[in-house]
């Protein structure tokens, strides 16, 4: 996993870009019979926000070989997922060309056009449920189903790494250290409506 969370976006995009092209280009030349390619198994690449490497507006530099990747990069063992809560926010050739689709609740319509646009299979009546599906609840649809379906995900068995921060909990623990905390001491003198005793009384 590369985790680039840290970087910029233009980083982000030049960082995707060349290692999508040399992915392209090492299974090309393995499947091509040639002995020295770097990679001789197949590769599937997982792209988590993926409308900013493939964004609406086409500027991105990635966009290109993902979409080439997309279109021919099947028959050279490379495979990729994109994964997005904003598939409006997606270049519509990209998205087209994901073949398999797993969407989940969106509530944004411009994000319900596009999944429409993007989802030939899927009939209204199964799109017309995405504003109220439930966590854990999907659509299936595409070349991996016969037919697309409603599904329940189970729940994960590895650790997320991305969840929200829980505000509410997070919010309560500072202040209950900022209460357990002591105010500190004062000096006796300090207190107010003490006199210095040092300093004669008229």
């Amino acid at each position: 996993m590369l985790q680039m969370d840290g970087m910029g976006l233009i980083d982000q995009r030049m960082i995707a870009t060349v290692l999508l092209r040399r992915i392209n280009e090492e299974r090309m030349l393995h499947e091509k019979g040639d002995e020295d390619s770097d990679l001789d198994f197949p590769v599937f690449i997982l792209l988590e926000e993926g409308h900013r490497f493939a964004p609406a507006d086409g500027e991105a530099r990635s966009r290109g070989i993902l979409s080439t990747i997309l279109s021919e990069g099947r028959k050279f063992g490379i495979g990729v997922g994109i994964i997005s809560q904003r598939p409006s926010k997606i270049d519509d050739d990209v998205l087209s060309q994901c073949k398999s689709q797993v969407i989940m609740e969106i509530q944004n319509p411009n994000d319900q056009d596009a999944v429409k646009r993007g989802v030939e299979d899927v009939g209204e009546d199964l799109l017309s449920e995405l504003p109220g599906l439930t966590p854990g609840q999907a659509v299936i649809a595409g070349d991996t189903v016969n037919t697309p379906f409603m599904a329940d995900i189970r729940a994960r068995t590895t650790s997320h790494g991305a969840e929200s921060l829980d505000a509410t909990e997070e919010w309560s623990k500072a202040w209950q250290q900022r209460n357990s905390e002591p105010e500190g001491r004062r000096d006796a003198d300090d207190e107010e409506g003490i006199q210095n005793r040092d300093i004669p009384l008229d």
